[in-house]
């Protein structure tokens, strides 16, 4: 799947539209799935599933989960993920993140490691009234 972006992000012949491919990896968040309580560890689970959307192979990297009302976050490290691949990530924070609602922010690569087709879509909130 390749995304079309502006010339001055582009390898490739240019369309009508004056975009072209671009020939690099593009790390999106694509779903954040429900938090569920782990009673074991005491602990929210939050998968998270990131996919890279680019035209090429994204190396490994780091995402981050940001409780933004407690500033807590978790970080988790991502593997390498194929052109159209999709990994799932589990994160954890050690209390209930509804409270009684839950904010949570996502970021793909929130270190900026990764050169991609666009730095500015790697994060998705999730938003649930508890």
């Amino acid at each position: 799947q390749l995304a079309p972006f502006a010339i001055a992000k582009c390898v490739g012949h240019c369309g009508n539209l004056g975009l072209c491919v671009c020939n690099k990896p593009d790390l999106i968040v694509s779903q954040i799935y429900d938090p569920i309580w782990n009673p074991g560890t005491g602990q929210s689970m939050i998968v998270v599933d990131i996919t890279n959307i680019g035209a090429l192979a994204a190396p490994v990297s780091q995402a981050r989960l940001v409780d933004p009302d407690t500033l807590s976050n978790d970080v988790q490290a991502t593997p390498a993920i194929p052109a159209g691949g999709t990994v799932s990530i589990v994160f954890t924070l050690g209390y209930w993140v509804f409270d009684p609602d839950a904010v949570l922010e996502v970021t793909a690569d929130f270190a900026d490691v990764v050169d991609e087709c666009n730095e500015n879509n790697n994060t998705m909130t999730y938003a649930e009234q508890g």
